[in-house]
């Protein structure tokens, strides 16, 4: 595999760390700036309307923009958004960094897999996007929980500060490696990519990963205080809670792959989505004892992300969605 992969690799992997990271810093971010634990929380929340705006949008608006151009104005706008939550003095200024870097993360997504494939032969586009998207599943694993600690032991924003850092690697990395003409299929309009509303299935697809995710995320968003205030666990622990719910999530997203090709996506879902709900209404009554929480959250890990691949599986083939298209769609 090209070097210049493994730049787009370590962009994911800082993408990645940013975007979860906040969740273990929550309580520590609510207390030095002196707002509530849901205000703290928006932080997702206006992070993830950053990326929903981001993905069709912009990648509309720079669809005929040479590849390399667009990837390095993202990496950058990506590096501002973070040293804006390095230094930001108050609450107001860390909400428009999130949206910043939000921005970034939806069109880097959308078109980080076809410079991807650009970049080697046809036979062998899926490891590239595979090793592409390593560094997202990677960040969950390392980044999340290192930067967790970082910002518990030198304070929240030096978390940011690290993340920028790592940015300027790839950027730079990025830039080196990169080949200045990039293979790029036809742009995708932003009415084209709304077309694609009109279709029931998809539509049910966009249904369901809004309603399943949004179930998990909004759990996951609070698990750091709900861990501290019910499971009693210290601040230092939580690092290590996010490390091994990082892990139970890599391990999930490779078994879910493996449960929708053997059963099909539809029925891969069910059960997935099934057990998901169940585990977070299991976790109500177990949050309350620490051995019994981190058991759950395990578990929580593994189904979280399993159904990733099912659900793109079911775009693709159910919904006879261009794969482009979809990616942009799917960010």
């Amino acid at each position: 595999m090209p070097l210049a992969l493994w730049a787009l690799t370590l962009s994911a992997f800082a993408i990645g760390t940013t975007e979860f990271v906040i969740v273990g810093l929550v309580p520590t971010i609510a207390q030095d700036l002196s707002v509530s634990l849901p205000s703290a929380g928006l932080l997702v929340s206006l992070y993830a309307l950053g990326v929903a705006i981001g993905a069709p949008v912009l990648t509309a608006l720079t669809g005929r923009w040479n590849r390399k151009v667009v990837l390095l104005a993202l990496m950058s706008l990506f590096i501002a958004g973070n040293i804006l939550a390095w230094l930001a003095p108050g609450y107001d200024s860390l909400i428009t960094a999130r949206i910043l870097t939000g921005l970034a993360h939806g069109v880097f997504f959308s078109i980080g897999s076809t410079i991807a494939t650009s970049l080697v032969s046809k036979d062998k586009e899926g490891s590239a996007i595979a090793i592409m998207f390593t560094g997202l599943t990677v960040a969950l694993v390392t980044g999340v929980p290192l930067g967790t600690w970082i910002g518990q032991t030198f304070g929240w924003r030096a978390t940011f500060l690290i993340v920028a850092l790592l940015g300027v690697v790839a950027l730079i990395g990025s830039a080196i490696l990169l080949p200045s003409k990039l293979r790029k299929s036809p742009p995708a309009t932003l009415s084209q990519q709304l077309k694609v509303l009109t279709q029931p299935r998809l539509l049910l697809v966009y249904a369901m990963t809004a309603v399943g995710y949004g179930g998990t995320f909004v759990a996951f968003t609070y698990l750091a205080p709900m861990l501290q205030q019910v499971s009693g666990f210290s601040a230092g622990a939580i690092s290590l809670i996010l490390l091994v719910y990082g892990v139970s999530v890599a391990i999930g997203n490779i078994w879910g792959g493996k449960l929708a090709d053997k059963h099909g996506p539809v029925k891969a879902l069910q059960f997935i989505f099934a057990a998901l709900a169940a585990v977070l209404f299991v976790f109500t009554f177990t949050a309350g004892h620490p051995i019994a929480a981190v058991l759950t959250v395990l578990v929580w890990g593994a189904f979280a992300f399993g159904n990733v691949p099912g659900l793109q599986d079911y775009r693709f083939t159910w919904c006879n969605l261009p794969k482009s298209t979809a990616r942009t769609q799917s960010m």
